[in-house]
């Protein structure tokens, strides 16, 4: 255990750990490159599944995160009408095809490279 003979000794020791944690800090923004490229738009449309990429979980059932650091998605949207109760029927967007849309989890600093196709028409 620390002890100090002033506040000012202890003042000086508080400064220093937290300026050394601050500088290993991975999630630093600071450090950060979050300029993002500006979105490629195409006439391409998916097909397959509505929603892909290892970085997409669906409740209930949230899979553990995807520890690589660039993650690929894919979550298209369209239109249905769903049943939400017992003869209740609702004119929805769905993403990934679903109601709530899936979940995607990365991390802080995480690059990810998402696309999107309108699959209502």
């Amino acid at each position: 255990m620390f002890q100090f003979s002033s506040r000012h000794g202890a003042l000086a020791f508080l400064l220093a750990t937290s300026t050394v944690s601050a500088a290993t800090d991975p999630f630093d923004e600071a450090k950060m490159d979050l300029q993002s490229a500006p979105a490629k738009l195409s006439t391409t449309r998916h097909t397959g599944a509505f929603a892909s990429g290892p970085a997409l979980s669906a409740i209930p059932l949230v899979q553990p995160l995807d520890p690589a650091p660039e993650k690929t998605i894919a979550i298209d949207t369209s239109h249905k009408v769903i049943e939400i109760a017992p003869g209740v029927s609702y004119s929805a967007w769905t993403f990934g095809d679903r109601v709530p849309g899936p979940i995607v989890r990365a991390r802080v600093g995480d690059r990810i490279h998402f696309s999107m196709t309108n699959r209502s028409d």
